[in-house]
């Protein structure tokens, strides 16, 4: 598939979702998703949605509040799938809303060739919120701030390093902030910005630094040189005050856009190995290896019920478990893959995970070999909160040494029989 630089010309990409002029969220399709994603060093955040989809509709005022309140920091954007199937289909989007994260890296696509290059998506598998969301993308924006050490002699080395101009800021935080470190994504190799942390009081007074943060503009070499910026603290109008200065003969092409990066060959994204397993709206019964990995083996959040399967006094509760684990799945489609086992039969995780007692459940990560007991009961509304506290980060994991293997058993007629995909899921996702 090919992905161009031209503006697309579709006055209603949105589907009526986000509509440009009322949203900060960012309309992308196949005609720019490349230039705009491959063509910054600026993080994104991207949601594939449908614009009948009832989660799409619950997501859209959290997606639009995080895209407001992150303007000019990190990149917000949106692909209704409805109009762009081939752009969708090409990331293997199965459930919607799905949401991907694009990080500031490009690295080579080898598969199209060695001046070809792209960014690898990570699959967004936390809480639906602003806040949530937020904690998330701002965590992962690059910082190019150069650490200057809070004495006179650094400072003076900093700023006299070469005769183009610089930038310095004075703060008493500890950490880098979100906004200064976008501002050094803009900036990159053409304009320097520094950072002074907790200076002592006489570099303050040889600086004329009242009150933190201050951000000087070197002009030059020189000390002298300097103009304090006292505008507002936004990503927009210290945008303005810097970009005066930029030395764009610093200035170093983006790899996606070098050596004739208009190229189609270049703007094409490397697709899927293979298809992506479709989200499921369902529990699933696994009862052997294959049915575990294809679900499991490749990361996300996977939820594993032990049921006593074989227990005919125990039919109705399990019946009971299932009809909740069928809910739990409608309600967590695409964050959260519901399956239920014999726990009678996997010795193998109840002895590695030191799981005590039917029944029992547990959310697994295998990629990044971590995992977490659930302790409570076993209704609706207990699970939906631990559901929810896990995707935010709430509940401590614990590592997997390894992954046990699932023991291969036949379906237990001491159940329901296993769900099939509903054919009205689509309007419910």
């Amino acid at each position: 598939m090919i992905i161009g630089v031209v503006s697309g010309n579709n006055s209603d990409a949105s589907g009526g979702f986000y509509q440009p002029g009322k949203t900060n969220v960012q309309m992308l399709n196949k005609d720019n998703f490349a230039d705009n994603v491959f063509g910054t060093e600026h993080v994104w955040l991207v949601e594939f949605y449908a614009p009948w989809c009832g989660h799409c509709k619950s997501l859209k005022p959290e997606y639009e509040k995080l895209a407001t309140s992150l303007k000019g920091i990190a990149k917000i954007g949106a692909v209704n799938c409805d109009v762009e199937k081939e752009l969708c289909g090409h990331f293997g989007i199965q459930g919607f809303p799905t949401i991907k994260f694009f990080p500031s890296e490009l690295v080579p696509n080898k598969k199209e060739g060695k001046d070809a290059y792209h960014k690898v998506p990570e699959d967004y598998q936390y809480g639906r919120t602003a806040k949530d969301m937020s904690q998330f993308i701002t965590g992962k924006i690059p910082s190019f701030v150069k650490k200057v050490d809070a004495d006179s002699k650094s400072i003076s080395a900093f700023i006299a390093a070469d005769k183009t101009a610089k930038a310095l800021l004075f703060t008493d935080k500890p950490t880098t902030s979100s906004l200064y470190k976008a501002l050094s994504v803009d900036f990159h190799h053409t304009l320097p910005l520094g950072e002074v942390k907790k200076a002592k009081q006489d570099v303050l007074d040889k600086f004329k630094i009242k009150s933190f943060p201050t951000l000087l503009l070197f002009k030059s070499d020189s000390e002298e040189d300097v103009v304090v910026y006292t505008g507002k603290l936004n990503q927009e109008e210290i945008f303005k005050f810097l970009s005066p200065f930029q030395n764009e003969s610093n200035q170093k092409p983006n790899k996606f856009q070098k050596k004739g990066g208009n190229d189609k060959k270049q703007q094409q994204q490397q697709k899927p190995k293979e298809p992506e397993v479709p989200a499921l709206d369902h529990a699933l019964l696994i009862n052997d290896q294959e049915t575990f990995d294809l679900h499991c083996a490749k990361g996300g959040l996977c939820s594993l019920f032990f049921l006593d399967l074989e227990n005919e006094d125990e039919r109705s509760s399990n019946d009971r478990y299932i009809d909740t684990m069928n809910q739990l799945a409608k309600k967590f489609v695409g964050r959260i893959k519901i399956f239920y086992v014999d726990g009678a039969l996997q010795n193998n995780f109840v002895d590695e995970l030191h799981l005590s007692g039917l029944p029992n459940m547990i959310i697994l990560n295998t990629s990044r070999m971590r995992y977490v007991n659930y302790l409570g009961s076993f209704s609706f509304d207990s699970a939906e909160e631990f559901y929810n506290d896990v995707l935010v980060g709430k509940k401590g994991t614990a590592p997997l040494k390894s992954i046990p293997k699932i023991i291969s058993s036949k379906p237990s007629s001491s159940t329901k029989q296993q769900p099939t995909k509903s054919t009205t899921a689509k309007d419910e996702l």
